[in-house]
């Protein structure tokens, strides 16, 4: 009988031994006194710290990284619109030696026009002393008021080519 006894409190405690685990939730009354006796219980909070501190840390880290990124963003923004702002302020000196050139030929091109007129007055004046030397049907008084005349017209002419020469 005393086998029997103990038969049956081992057929009953057998079925609950086997149903026992670490979790607290789940393991009845017997599986929580089994797991406070060996120590499961603890080992299951340790684990789930270092878990936490482990999600923790990589929390800290993916953080640090993204405040580098978004300060590496931030450098780079600067560092764009400073380019841009240089882009601007060259575009515009190019538009300004752009204006200061036209100008320059336009000058340039007035000059050479003028030039160009007192080449043919120069001619002219040529011409026409050419014409006096060689006039020999004119009298004397004649001679002299023509000599006068284009005495006048070389000395009119140097000023215009002294003035457009700049001098």
């Amino acid at each position: 009988m005393t086998m029997n006894r103990t038969m049956l409190a081992l057929g009953v405690l057998l079925p609950l031994a086997a149903c026992t685990t670490n979790d607290p939730t789940r393991g009845g009354f017997f599986g929580g006194v089994g797991g406070l006796s060996s120590g499961a219980y603890t080992q299951r909070i340790n684990d789930r710290k270092t878990e936490l501190e482990n999600e923790q840390d990589q929390r800290i880290a993916n953080q640090r990284a993204l405040d580098r990124a978004q300060q590496e963003q931030v450098a780079v923004a600067t560092e764009r619109r400073q380019s841009e702002a240089k882009l601007a302020s060259l575009r515009g000196e190019v538009s300004a030696l752009r204006t200061r050139l036209a100008a320059s030929q336009r000058k340039e091109k007035a000059a050479n026009s003028a030039l160009a007129q007192l080449q043919d007055e120069v001619d002219r004046l040529d011409r026409e002393v050419r014409l006096a030397e060689n006039d020999g049907f004119s009298s004397p008084e004649e001679k002299a008021r023509r000599l006068e005349q284009l005495r006048r017209s070389k000395e009119q002419l140097e000023r215009e080519i002294q003035l457009a020469i700049g001098r």
